[in-house]
């Protein structure tokens, strides 16, 4: 499953391709250096037009080394978004549907957590698309 290119697509059509932040936008493009250049207590939690943290874009990404990145930067792994789509999701949630366990576990190591319910009362684990996730949000 690849919710994260659908899903990214579907928010760049959404905002006519232009992000609110700079940061935003070198997440979604991929760039590294340019995140770590932006990324600062003060903006890596500060969501975009769509109620989107960069954290929340770099794990829809798939991007290990920009959620390392952001988390260094200081980022809130609970911080949940506001989406029409993902409404109270959190990274860990994301991470978990996309069935990414690199991630997945990288957040959990940052402090994210299991726990969280999105508006539908889900937890991570109730989106988990692999065993080895059940089994990571489970503990």
């Amino acid at each position: 499953m690849r919710i994260p290119s659908i899903f990214f697509l579907g928010c760049l059509l959404a905002t006519g391709g232009v992000l609110a932040e700079p940061l935003h936008d070198a997440v979604i493009t991929g760039n590294i250096n340019e995140a770590k250049h932006l990324a600062r207590p003060n903006n890596v939690n500060t969501p975009d037009r769509e109620g989107l943290t960069p954290l929340f874009l770099a794990v829809g990404m798939g991007s290990l080394e920009m959620v390392r990145v952001l988390i260094n930067a200081k980022a809130t792994v609970n911080k949940t978004v506001k989406s029409p789509q993902f409404d109270k999701w959190s990274p860990l949630h994301m991470a978990a549907a996309a069935g990414d366990e690199a991630i997945a576990q990288a957040l959990v190591d940052a402090g994210a957590n299991k726990k969280m319910r999105n508006s539908e009362g889900q937890q991570p684990v109730d989106l988990a698309s692999t065993e080895e996730l059940v089994g990571l949000l489970s503990k």
